[in-house]
């Protein structure tokens, strides 16, 4: 049998056939994406509102001490977006100034209700400065907010510049004081008592007796 990939020429003797390109032809696979979207939406409790430049946090897993994911802040307009999230369930939460931390919101990636809205209650909120007999600003010791109904405690440190902002309060009347540390008793004598409501936003001069 003749070999197929010889020939005869016109004089009779055999040569080699053309060569043929039989390179295959590679086609470009698309990968899907590798992640999910989603927008949550930051709402005040009254459903009025949004809650602007919150930060949205989303944690692994069904704990409430689980990793955080990933962390956004919030548009003014209170969207925050979150891009290349892998499958699997998480935990969503919020903080805004002046609100209480939102609620656990517990979820399953990918969902298929794009836009997640969270529901944020307010507070009180205490702002000022910490100062010296002189007005100086003070950055040492704490600021201690006593519920005066609940007898509930909270402290917060001054920044470096004398600068004063409370946690997130329930609405009630407090005993502001000065204290050198947390578990330190308060000078007699000082402090101030106000009242603030749910929203409201009360500035403060607290005076430091060093």
């Amino acid at each position: 049998m003749k070999d197929p990939l010889l020939q005869m020429n016109h004089t009779g003797q055999t040569q080699n056939a053309p060569s043929v390109n039989i390179a295959p032809t590679r086609t470009k696979i698309v990968l899907p994406s590798k992640g999910h979207s989603l927008k949550v939406e930051l709402w005040d409790e009254s459903a009025l509102r949004r809650v602007g430049r919150g930060t949205v946090r989303i944690r692994k897993g069904g704990s409430m001490e689980g990793e955080v994911l990933a962390e956004v802040s919030a548009s003014v307009k209170g969207i925050a977006l979150f891009e290349n999230l892998e499958a699997g369930q998480v935990q969503l939460e919020a903080d805004a100034l002046g609100y209480f931390l939102s609620d656990p919101l517990f979820v399953e990636i990918p969902i298929t209700k794009k836009l997640i809205r969270l529901e944020m209650k307010v507070a009180a909120l205490f702002l000022g400065k910490v100062v010296n007999r002189e007005g100086d600003p003070v950055s040492k010791g704490w600021v201690r907010f006593t519920n005066t109904l609940s007898g509930e405690v909270w402290h917060t440190r001054p920044t470096p510049r004398g600068g004063l902002s409370s946690a997130p309060l329930p609405g009630g009347v407090y005993q502001i004081q000065w204290v050198k540390e947390e578990r330190s008793p308060a000078p007699l004598g000082s402090g101030q008592k106000i009242a603030a409501a749910p929203g409201d936003r009360v500035e403060i001069t607290v005076r430091a007796i060093l």
